[in-house]
């Protein structure tokens, strides 16, 4: 299960890279590599609090996440009774997935 949080704060590492780069590209003092700069601060900054968030509120465990599911499944045809089972556990895989965590 790839973890959403990682995925955010590589993406964000390749916008500063992209930041970086364009920074060494231009000249001497200019309001833009200054921008660039102040882009790359706050980017930096961004990584940090996140980087903080995410040891500070762990990610459910795989267990966690089954038992999540299990009670969305159970949810699901409780309130639809008419619904296949193959239905209702792509319904429960899609909620799942919405928030970011691949389904089994």
């Amino acid at each position: 299960m790839a973890d959403p949080i990682e995925t955010v704060l590589q993406d964000l590492g390749k916008m500063r890279g992209a930041a970086y780069n364009d920074l060494l590209r231009l000249p001497a003092p200019l309001p833009l590599r200054n921008a660039l700069q102040v882009i790359d601060g706050m980017l930096g900054s961004l990584e940090t609090e996140i980087r903080r968030v995410q040891r500070a509120v762990p990610l459910p465990s795989p267990q966690q996440l089954d038992q999540a599911r299990d009670n969305l499944i159970t949810q699901i045809a409780k309130a639809s009774p008419r619904m296949v089972n193959r239905e209702i556990v792509a319904q429960a895989d899609r909620a799942l997935a919405g928030l970011g965590f691949d389904a089994p």
